[in-house]
């Protein structure tokens, strides 16, 4: 098939697709660069079936460079810039690669080379860790990538007329959505400027629509509601009720969704002009089951075949419920412990704190006790109220009240992880 950037640098070539602060790149602009990138990746000499290991930044050129990646049948192994170097190279050692670009290669001379691409070949290898930690290569082939753009984009219609910001890194497959999406729409992507702050951002390349973690939104609203949005994708982690009634309030047009590295981004989403109902409708590249045991078990044209059963079924290894259509996320099946004889899942303590005024991250995890096995231990991201505790005891029954608070630690990023918190030991309010 012919590259989707090429096809729509035949059909819009004096269209917007890619907009900075500092430049303004047409389709067809984009697709010469990407021509570009194909010679320097043949003069390096990537073959078709390589991996290529990058530290690859949110740029314009970054986006050239995967599609020239995908022309040459090279496989883009995007990999975290901001990882330390111990941690670099232990990913590469899961690579099996010794190479390593730092920034993207010097273009070569033009080059048209091939715009074909296969939609079975072999387009990316992505790095997850989920609640363990322990790194796990998810492989998409570029069928995966574009049957989730395709249904996405018949789910909430996307327009060559709009605009997404692209807030999320490329090292993550909501970052790699949304330039899919954009591509097949013939809609442009913004790229704010390094160190800018959301609502600036907004406010200078204003973009239609928006993909944010939780955190992202609750620091929107604190910097102030911008106008011209279509949508907010919301996905990524868990989603306090008091934010979903905060942004709605605001008059933000709010969307939920589910996904996973492993489905190639979202198989569950809302419309903004819907009631928030769980994380949503299931797509229609996508179905869902629950196992016996609880467990959401994912099929589709999206989800990457390393990890399905042998009847296609993906195990998420999330707990959850569908209720007249909709999906309802629990919470991860290995997160689950035991206090006393009683079942404790972590996410309903998380949900029940980020419900309180004041906080907007929280991980719990057990702590051993000699007396109920273990008990539940809480980070926040505020420091400790005393009414906190009234407040839980009337969404939670007394078993699943954290019995330590701490302070969450500088520096855990927008998903805090128990990885984070695991040689830590609280020793905060008990």
């Amino acid at each position: 098939m012919r590259c989707p950037l090429r096809a729509k640098a035949l059909q819009y070539p004096d269209r917007s697709f890619l907009i900075s602060a500092s430049e303004s790149i047409s389709f067809l602009e984009a697709d010469l660069r990407c021509a570009g990138y194909q010679a320097a990746l043949a003069d390096a000499g990537f073959l078709p079936g390589s991996r290529f290991p990058i530290l690859l930044p949110v740029s314009p050129d970054a986006v050239c460079l995967l599609f020239a990646c995908l022309r040459q049948k090279i496989t883009l192994c995007p990999i975290n810039l901001r990882l330390p170097e111990g941690r670099i190279q232990e990913l590469l050692g899961f690579l099996d690669s010794e190479n390593l670009y730092r920034e993207l290669p010097t273009l070569g001379n033009e080059y048209v080379g091939d715009a074909e691409v296969d939609p079975a070949q072999m387009a990316t290898l992505l790095f997850t860790s989920g609640s363990s930690g322990r790194p796990k290569l998810v492989p998409h082939r570029l069928d995966h990538h574009l049957s989730s753009a395709f249904s996405a984009n018949a789910f909430a219609p996307l327009t060559a007329d709009d605009r997404w910001l692209c807030s999320l890194p490329f090292y993550h497959v909501g970052g790699l959505a949304i330039l899919f999406r954009c591509v097949l729409a013939g809609a442009a992507v913004a790229f704010p400027e390094a160190g800018q702050g959301l609502v600036a951002s907004i406010r200078s390349l204003s973009p239609t629509h928006l993909s944010l973690v939780p955190t992202q939104l609750i620091r929107l609203l604190r910097e102030g509601t911008p106008e011209g949005l279509k949508r907010i994708l919301l996905g990524g982690a868990p989603v306090p009720e008091r934010l979903i009634a905060q942004a709605k309030s605001a008059g933000l047009p709010l969307a939920t969704s589910y996904g996973m590295t492993e489905t190639a981004s979202q198989i569950a989403s809302t419309l903004p002009e819907e009631e928030v109902k769980g994380a949503g409708r299931v797509m229609p590249h996508a179905e869902v089951k629950i196992s016996a045991e609880g467990e959401i078990w994912i099929k589709g044209d999206s989800v990457s075949d390393a990890f399905v059963d042998a009847e296609g079924w993906l195990h998420s290894g999330d707990r959850g419920r569908v209720e007249e259509g909709v999906l309802y996320v629990e919470g991860r099946m290995d997160r689950q412990f035991i206090s006393g004889g009683e079942n404790i899942q972590p996410e309903q303590i998380e949900q029940a704190l980020m419900n309180l005024p004041g906080i907007s991250q929280a991980v719990v995890r057990p702590q051993d006790d000699e007396e109920f096995g273990q008990r539940p231990v809480a980070w926040v991201d505020a420091e400790w109220q005393e009414e906190w505790e009234q407040e839980l005891r009337s969404v939670l029954p007394g078993y699943m009240l954290p019995v330590r608070y701490e302070k969450l630690p500088d520096g855990v990023g927008l998903k805090p992880t128990l990885k984070a918190l695991v040689k830590s030991k609280p020793e905060g309010k008990s």
